[in-house]
């Protein structure tokens, strides 16, 4: 026993509060890491479970689809892009593309408007007689086709889309103009010449431009060589078929058996047929086009 108010004993005292204050802070530090180490694990299982549901809810998505291509049918209203695998709402398909620029047509017709190209003089190619004025038919700038369907052409063609055309001319430089590339089959040497000098005078990358002369008797016949020449010659270049095919010249119901017999044309693609209105033409497109 300490004999009370002695120095020593106020000693003990004080270093005994001491040892008691730190013993206090070091039990505070102890439940504060214990706390803090449990606050940090369990956010740590929160997110590790919602990066979990994540990578399911991804492989869930990426899953269907899959079995959504796997499992289209005609009557989807999905379509594929034209130059990849991605499957897209009809509002941004082919078919929709077309129809918009149906009614694009229309509404510039109802209003009096026309979509006209306009090239400096002299560097037309070929002429129009006078019954032909540019309210109606191309200019020799354009392609050699009414109105209307040179508006609908201009808004569907794409510089992605592949083209094939049989007789060549100024549609030959407007087609070049919209589309990544073209194959022309022209029976007029003389005239691909003459073609091929106006493109050649509008700086129009040659490369994209791929073209035959195959001769003809030049009388409205069917040739066999100028029909098949395509399938026989391009194909081998384009699989997978053509975007957009004009038919014009000679042979033209050989030529429409051909895109259709042999699945020249790609889905959701054009076909062209100059002149569709003359009754010696006797090739109908499949009726489900």
């Amino acid at each position: 026993h300490l004999k009370k108010g002695s120095t020593g004993n106020k000693r003990v005292r004080e270093n005994m509060f001491i040892v008691e204050k730190w013993r206090l802070a070091g039990m505070v530090f102890v439940v504060f890491t214990v706390v803090f180490l449990q606050v940090n694990f369990s956010l740590l299982l929160e997110i590790s479970e919602r990066d979990s549901l994540l990578r399911q809810n991804v492989e869930h998505k990426n899953d269907v689809s899959t079995r959504m291509h796997a499992s289209r049918t005609t009557e989807d209203k999905s379509f594929l892009h034209e130059n990849d695998n991605h499957i897209l709402p009809y509002e941004l398909s082919l078919p929709a593309r077309l129809a918009d620029a149906v009614a694009r047509s229309v509404e510039l017709k109802r209003s009096n408007f026309r979509s006209e190209t306009i090239c400096p003089p002299g560097t037309g190619i070929g002429v129009r007689p006078s019954f032909h004025p540019p309210n109606l038919m191309g200019t020799v700038c354009e392609g050699w086709l009414n109105r209307e369907t040179l508006q609908v052409l201009d808004y569907f063609l794409g510089r992605r889309m592949v083209g094939l055309e049989w007789s060549t001319g100024s549609g030959t430089r407007w087609f070049l103009q919209r589309l990544k590339f073209l194959f022309s089959v022209e029976n007029d040497v003389n005239w691909l010449e003459s073609t091929k000098a106006g493109i050649v005078t509008s700086n129009i990358d040659l490369s994209r431009w791929k073209y035959a002369a195959v001769p003809t008797d030049g009388k409205g016949g069917e040739t066999a060589e100028y029909a098949q020449f395509p399938r026989r010659f391009f194909s081998s270049e384009q699989k997978g078929g053509f975007d957009f095919i004009s038919v014009d010249g000679d042979s033209r119901n050989s030529c429409m058996r051909e895109v259709i017999q042999h699945g020249l044309l790609k889905p959701y693609g054009i076909l062209m047929l100059d002149n569709a209105e003359r009754v010696n033409f006797h090739v109908i497109p499949p009726s489900h086009w």
